[in-house]
């Protein structure tokens, strides 16, 4: 009798574990992750009402944060975005802005302060092993500033691993969140940029 019982516990397992793959390794799959990541910019009157012209560009090649394929192309599945990310991050760039006080401009080639925020990479991967799996989330943005005496530019960059997460939380759009989360703050708090963006 108990070994019935351990015999349909197990079976069960192997049935729950084949479905979250099936869902994972599908034929075709698409799937969107929502991102909005946290602006954690505290109030402050460092931009003291001036106007700044804030640019995003997106320098990747495509919107995709994640791409697998098996192989022959039996299984694959991408993850996408919600949004398209340049939008997204001038939302945020926008918030972060504000709080500090500056009036934002878009594209305004008459503004003599500049913030330019290049996209260069948000990438998701994802390494199963069976029932869990290995999340490793890389994203990078080159930031230039120029204020018409002096320049400022560098390339911030933020990665976040997780280790042995349910196939379940698949595609983890909480990590990709928190990476750019972690690289806004980074940008937004970077004493050298804050000294160019004051003059």
């Amino acid at each position: 009798m108990r070994i019935q019982i351990l015999s349909r516990i197990v079976s069960k397992q192997k049935i729950w574990i084949g479905v979250a793959l099936g869902l994972l390794y599908g034929c075709s799959a698409q799937h969107i992750v929502r991102l909005d990541p946290q602006v954690f910019v505290a109030s402050s009157q460092i931009g003291a009402n001036k106007d700044i012209n804030l640019r995003i560009i997106d320098k990747r090649p495509d919107n995709l944060l994640s791409r697998w394929e098996g192989k022959a192309n039996i299984r694959k599945y991408t993850v996408i975005p919600d949004r398209n990310l340049s939008d997204i991050l001038e939302e945020k760039f926008k918030e972060g802005l504000h709080n500090m006080e500056f009036r934002v401009r878009a594209d305004d080639a008459q503004t003599p302060l500049n913030l330019q925020i290049e996209i260069l990479r948000l990438r998701s991967q994802y390494q199963n092993k069976l029932a869990t799996m290995n999340v490793r989330v890389q994203s990078s943005l080159r930031v230039s500033c120029r204020n018409g005496i002096s320049s400022f530019a560098h390339t911030f960059e933020d990665q976040k691993v997780l280790s042995k997460a349910p196939v379940s939380l698949f595609p983890n759009e909480k990590l990709i969140n928190a990476s750019l989360s972690d690289l806004i703050r980074k940008i937004l708090s970077d004493p050298t940029l804050l000294h160019c963006l004051s003059k």
